[in-house]
């Protein structure tokens, strides 16, 4: 890993060191519509830190990590409902297998950006203290992030139901064959994908469905019964794929899969485990240590989430002044709460994200720009403010 951050470092001349070995940053302001007084001001806030980073979908994007309900997404090619949700798997694993496998085949060149190794280097200079993201192709850690806290999970790795045993995806795909030693997918070994694939509406039944949604809002609107009010929920931030809870005590992931740093949930967790795990249908990967059934280590829709993973997202949160949200929409529970709730006592929030999310008007700072771009400048401003005030340490 160190040697992709050195190649990085060398290639995109973001970070270099100095004749005395000190962190020097590149001039990286390529024309943004930030201002270097923004930066600054934002610099300001995380130096009152410790500070907590949120991360969402758009920092993973800014990599090319594919979405999920964007136009060209995921979910536009694929049927969400067969292959990420927990019913679903239990039923025919070797479908979600499969689209795990194109999920591979799309994140086998993506590297972490600018972003990611700014982010990991603001950790090593102590203003960071951890990640919480909800992303699941573990880019932060590849950047050199250590404490990274996965609320939603790693598809990169593979879970065994019956005994616990973790191993990376590619080696639960070379299991069934589908991929080669040197990790080449074999591609006349693969199951057909077409029945994974979303069912297309034709126009007819799109002008169907369209006039019926506006046939029942227009007639709850005039109906002389109101309707009664919605419950409420906390406004929380989540980014595409993220997890929202189903009632206020057993939050679940309402997007992509969820890891061992995740959400928390009130109620046991209702995926069968250990004995009762089970057995594995021709053609599924299973454990190297035990032969059982393996499950993508991350959170389906309709599974609880981990609640050592959140509780342990909330002590991070809890020991900060400060939350640096980069790429999060902010619109999914649990893990929107969370800063939030960090605001409510008084710490401060840069959110870096060119579109904004519902929390970009509680910040105390909102770039608008991409973070490859936003998180190398911020870094070198907070470098330079803390040479120049040695009171900034904590």
């Amino acid at each position: 890993m160190g040697g992709a951050r050195s190649r990085f470092l060398s290639q995109a001349d973001q970070l270099a060191r100095g004749p005395n070995g000190d962190i020097q940053f590149s001039d990286t302001n390529k024309g943004s519509e930030v201002t270097d007084e923004q930066i600054k001001i934002a610099a300001k806030h995380l130096l009152l830190g410790p500070v907590v980073a949120f991360t969402g979908a758009g920092v993973s994007a800014e990599s090319g990590v594919p979405t999920y309900r964007d136009p060209g997404g995921l979910w536009r090619k694929f049927d969400m409902k067969k292959v990420s949700h927990i019913n679903s798997f239990l039923k025919d694993p070797v479908s979600c297998w499969r689209f795990e496998l194109e999920l591979y085949r799309l994140l086998q060149d993506v590297q972490p950006n600018a972003g990611h190794f700014a982010l990991a280097e603001l950790e090593a200079m102590n203003i960071v203290s951890g990640v919480v993201t909800q992303n699941v192709e573990g880019l932060h850690t590849a950047a050199g992030s250590r404490n990274v806290i996965e609320l939603h999970g790693n598809e990169t790795w593979a879970l065994c139901l019956r005994c616990g045993h973790r191993c990376p995806s590619n080696e639960a795909f070379k299991r069934v064959g589908w991929l080669s030693s040197e990790n080449t997918i074999v591609e006349n070994a693969l199951p057909d994908i077409s029945a994974i694939l979303r069912k297309e509406r034709s126009p007819n039944q799109a002008k169907r469905r369209s006039k019926k949604r506006s046939d029942s809002a227009s007639s709850s609107s005039s109906s002389s019964t109101p309707s009664p009010p919605p419950k409420r929920t906390q406004v929380v931030s989540v980014s595409p794929g993220s997890p929202r809870p189903r009632s206020a005590s057993r939050p679940t992931r309402n997007t992509r899969r969820s890891e061992s740093v995740s959400s928390s949930s009130s109620s046991e967790d209702s995926l069968p485990r250990g004995s009762n795990a089970p057995p594995a249908p021709p053609g599924a990967p299973t454990c190297l240590e035990c032969n059982g059934l393996l499950k993508p280590d991350a959170i389906y829709f309709g599974e609880n989430l981990n609640t050592k993973t959140l509780k342990h997202a909330k002590r991070l949160f809890s020991s900060c002044k400060a939350a640096l949200i980069i790429g999060s929409t902010c619109k999914v529970a649990p893990a929107s709460t969370l800063p939030v709730q960090l605001r409510s006592r008084g710490g401060k929030l840069v959110d870096v994200n060119p579109q904004g999310s519902r929390l970009s008007h509680l910040a105390d700072s909102w770039l608008k720009g991409p973070s490859a771009e936003i998180l190398p400048r911020l870094a070198k401003a907070v470098a330079e403010l803390r040479c120049e005030n040695r009171s900034y340490v904590f």
